[in-house]
């Protein structure tokens, strides 16, 4: 690495020594070849030189630990030299004495440079030296291993070094500043370890509460305000997956649907296998509960297969749900075709529903047939069919159900029964029964 002689300036237009390529072989090499250039210019206080290469290496290390603050010191060295230089020509510039009006700008000035000397005579005379002065190799040497344990991370190193130059010299200002870094950045690490730490054990008001200290403090630290962005949302995600479970766990099953889906859509990934289990559980039970208290409307039919279809396409094989499916199918069609009154093809349809599920929706599939029954009795009977009359009056008494009372039936047997006792004359048949109404 070629370097300068103490305190010889490089020229305005080349502020950066340029490494020698053929040496340089990567990044990372090019990045400490960078520090080392900027160091050394730090030491023999060419401070301009110093911002170049440390300018350059934040371009490629962007987050590299204590370069921010470092970049920051050397600015403030800057704009000291700047302020003596300026008070220097002010007091040799003939109109800066005999312009009043800007007398109070200069005592302000002299006051402030008289303050950055001060400082910069104890900082540097102790640790760097001036022209004509050496510095001391000890703490040197101390403040270098400093800043170096500081660019690599190893914070308790950087501060055992500054602590080490500020027991010798308690007012050596440069160890204060990288002191103060250290311990700073030291502090950070540690608040982003345990939000890590949060973060894989999901608690996500411990993640954000440490996040949110980094991004208070250091706004780029590492990826803290992504990471703390990333908590936020899974705070959320978190909040509705509580309501969705709860809805679940109170069998309110259209709730938790909607909240599952919600929890789905803003981030498939979260709780996937639990959010995938829960929605399976409550589209059955949905569906089923449409169908069982609803009310035979076609629109009730279709969200209840809606939510069977959505059910079997997270377990296609599953048999209650394929089962709902058949059923609900079945049921529509056989409505469909009562209303056509078309009894001889809905009474088989609903003989295999209430073959597979004697209750199917609350019971009104058992009613439908018992009344599909009657009506093909009383058809038959218009037919002298009395034989299968006999069996269509039979079938109906034998089902189980609650909505309509026998005794329709019971007539329509005793009148049978006399008409295939007495060959002539046959006797009127009773009223057909017909299916009610809504209003009814």
């Amino acid at each position: 690495m070629t370097t300068l002689p103490p305190h010889e300036s490089a020229p305005e237009e080349d502020l950066l020594l340029e490494p020698d390529l053929e040496q340089v072989t990567t990044e990372e090499e090019f990045a400490e070849t960078l520090y080392a250039e900027g160091m050394a210019y730090y030491q023999q206080r060419q401070w301009r030189q110093a911002l170049a290469a440390f300018s350059r290496l934040q371009e490629l290390q962007p987050q590299r630990p204590g370069l921010a603050a470092l970049l920051d010191e050397i600015n403030w060295f800057i704009e000291l030299e700047a302020m003596d230089t300026e008070a220097s020509q002010s007091q040799t510039h003939p109109a800066a004495v005999t312009r009043l009006r800007w007398l109070p700008w200069v005592i302000s000035l002299i006051i402030l440079v008289t303050a950055a000397v001060v400082i910069v005579l104890v900082a540097g005379d102790r640790l760097f030296g001036f022209p004509g002065r050496q510095p001391d190799p000890g703490l040197v040497e101390l403040y270098n291993e400093g800043q170096s344990q500081l660019a690599i991370g190893n914070y308790d190193g950087a501060i055992a070094a500054f602590e080490s130059i500020l027991e010798r010299d308690p007012n050596d200002i440069a160890a204060q500043t990288g002191l103060n870094q250290a311990r700073q950045l030291k502090n950070m690490a540690q608040h982003y370890q345990a939000a890590q730490q949060a973060i894989q054990e999901e608690r996500w008001a411990d993640a954000r509460e440490h996040l949110e200290i980094i991004v208070a403090q250091y706004p780029t630290y590492e990826d803290a305000s992504q990471l703390l962005d990333y908590v936020i949302q899974q705070q959320a995600l978190e909040k509705l997956f509580n309501r969705a479970v709860a809805a679940y766990n109170a069998n309110r099953w259209a709730q938790a649907i909607e909240l599952f889906q919600g929890v789905q859509q803003k981030d498939p990934d979260f709780r996937a296998d639990a959010v995938k289990e829960s929605l399976f559980i409550s589209y059955l039970e949905e569906g089923e509960r449409l169908i069982q208290e609803g009310d035979d409307r076609s629109q009730t039919l279709d969200q209840a297969l809606t939510y069977f279809d959505h059910a079997l396409t997270i377990h296609p094989d599953n048999q209650r749900a394929l089962l709902n499916r058949k059923l609900a199918q079945h049921y529509r069609a056989a409505l469909q075709v009562m209303a056509q009154e078309d009894w001889e093809q809905a009474v088989p349809i609903l003989e295999s529903i209430v073959h597979l599920a004697p209750d199917y929706a609350g019971g009104r599939a058992s009613c439908w047939l018992f009344r599909g029954y009657l009506i093909l009795a009383q058809d038959r009977i218009q037919q002298a069919r009395y034989i299968q009359a006999l069996r269509f009056v039979n079938q109906a008494l034998a089902i189980d159900q609650t909505c309509e009372s026998p005794e329709k039936a019971f007539q329509l047997r005793d009148f049978i029964l006399q008409a295939m006792a007495t060959p002539t004359p046959t006797p009127a048949p009773p009223p057909r029964t017909r299916p009610a109404s809504d209003d009814d």
